[in-house]
């Protein structure tokens, strides 16, 4: 799994600026600091404990990073305006400082070694993300796959027994994934090798659905 920790992120001289500049609060273990969703809002820095920050995808929580000591996150809503895109949680007692969205565009302005590094934290959580991707892809769409399954054995599927017939294609399943063919193939012959189902001529049958629950809660 990629190392998705990130901690002292800022020179020394930016970090005091943006400490300078910020308000002082502090979060008890699983205290919610901002939801995916919510208004555009300040910048943090992590002065002491540790943040999870996690997005929802396809009804899942994605983690993004942990955000330790010396490390800032939100600032993407501070810089741009626009609502939350992730939520953050503090994953012990915390201690932030909160610089909010005048005051943070004002230190990119006036401190260029802020906004220089800021560029630089970016890029390498570009970095970080897009290989994070490319490694959890495969078991991203099993999963969701999994969860579509269940859902389709609930709403409309067959018992045979044991198994759950279900009147569906692979073509129809990647359009409901929005997955290319070859994607959704690689899934369903995954989920096969791992008995629980097995691929009909126009039709998949559901041999552990309890399994797949399982698989779809990850």
């Amino acid at each position: 799994m990629t190392d998705m920790t990130t901690t002292n992120e800022l020179p020394k001289d930016a970090w005091d600026a943006v400490l300078a500049a910020g308000e002082e609060r502090e979060y008890r273990r699983g205290a919610w600091i901002f939801v995916e969703g919510d208004p555009p809002g300040p910048a943090f820095a992590v002065i002491e404990g540790e943040v999870r920050v996690e997005a929802t995808r396809e009804g899942f929580a994605v983690e993004l990073g942990l955000f330790g000591v010396g490390s800032l996150f939100g600032e993407l809503s501070a810089i741009d305006g626009r609502p939350r895109s992730a939520s953050a949680i503090a994953t012990e007692t915390t201690r932030l400082a909160a610089v909010g969205i005048p005051e943070f565009n004002q230190l990119l302005t006036q401190h260029p070694t802020l906004a220089a590094a800021m560029l630089r934290v970016m890029a390498t959580r570009l970095r970080a993300t897009t290989t994070f991707a490319v490694e959890h892809a495969p078991k991203d769409v099993d999963r969701r796959l999994a969860a579509t399954l269940v859902e389709l054995a609930i709403t409309r599927g067959v018992e045979e027994g044991t198994i759950v017939m279900l009147d569906v294609t692979q073509g129809e399943l990647a359009g409901m994934l929005r997955v290319d063919p070859e994607s959704m193939s690689g899934a369903i012959k995954r989920l096969r090798a791992r008995g629980l189902v097995l691929p009909g001529r126009r039709s998949l049958h559901v041999v552990n659905i309890r399994a797949l629950e399982a698989m779809a809660r990850g």
